[in-house]
């Protein structure tokens, strides 16, 4: 297995040149050798060298591991843009603003993922990104005939002038709605269920509800979806496994596919349980 670096992210705007060291896939100039002549190729790095031009910054990157490794320079991979120069208000701690919207590129070269655009959302006290759930933004271009690059960036300046504006007065909802001690174990057990499936999971829903810092303590869907979220993805703490009673280290969740699905899993639940 591959021991490059899954996720690269130092809190300043990446350079392409490191981009291409960890993530060889977004430079790819064709699709993987077996891909066959339905299959259009849709390129990652002609998208963002546009909104690089727009005045966008990559933040984030990511590429899943593989174990043949000629699938390396293919395989599937996310970017986490952020519009430079945004304004920063002070929160009631006087800190800097809780967050910034982010646009995140996901695609694979070699079959395995669509070409993906989500709306996401960046904390800046946890150091930890978000996505919104499937009712705020989210769009897949599949690589078959008469897909492009254009489309990619349509649907990209879509996200940004019209989803970027709900996802923000989203994120206000949840910070104004209460939620009950059982709407946040409901929450809880959500996350877990995305991230261990139905199956005996390995530790108690209350170590998801931990407060990690005083800003996320509190009853808001805002900071129970928080707490929760940075929990179940990031991990960190010791648990003793309900399986063989050993203490165990809780891992961090860092798969592509699994970030997003935990990720925009959790938000829709929380929009369905702030709506009910």
């Amino acid at each position: 297995m591959a021991q490059r670096l899954l996720n690269l992210r130092t809190g300043q705007p990446l350079a392409l040149s490191a981009i291409q060291q960890h993530c060889p896939a977004v430079f790819a100039t064709e699709p993987h050798p077996t891909r066959g002549p339905k299959y259009e190729y849709i390129p990652t790095i002609q998208p963002l060298e546009k909104l690089l031009e727009q005045g966008w910054a990559v933040y984030e990157a990511s590429q899943n591991r593989v174990r043949d490794m000629t699938r390396e320079g293919f395989t599937r991979h996310s970017l986490r843009l952020r519009p430079t120069g945004i304004a920063v208000k002070k929160n009631k701690y006087g800190g800097p603003a809780d967050g910034t919207p982010e646009l995140i590129l996901s695609n694979a070269h070699d079959g395995t993922a669509a070409y993906t655009l989500t709306a996401g959302y960046f904390r800046l006290v946890c150091s930890n990104g978000m996505c919104t759930g499937k009712s705020i933004a989210s769009a897949r271009i599949i690589h078959s005939k008469g897909r492009s690059t254009s489309e990619v960036i349509d649907v990209a300046s879509r996200i940004i002038e019209d989803d970027f504006p709900r996802m923000i007065a989203q994120i206000e909802g949840f910070q104004l709605a209460t939620f009950s001690e059982e709407q946040g174990y409901e929450l809880a057990k959500t996350a877990m269920e995305l991230r261990y499936g139905n199956t005996l999971h390995p530790f108690p829903l209350t170590d998801l509800l931990r407060v990690r810092r005083p800003v996320d303590d509190g009853l808001t869907a805002w900071s129970v979806l928080n707490r929760i979220q940075e929990n179940v993805m990031q991990g960190g703490w010791e648990t003793r496994s309900v399986f063989s009673g050993r203490k165990s280290s809780v891992r961090s969740v860092e798969a592509i596919t699994a970030t997003h699905k935990i990720n925009t899993g959790l938000w829709t639940r929380c929009e369905e349980l702030c709506n009910a």
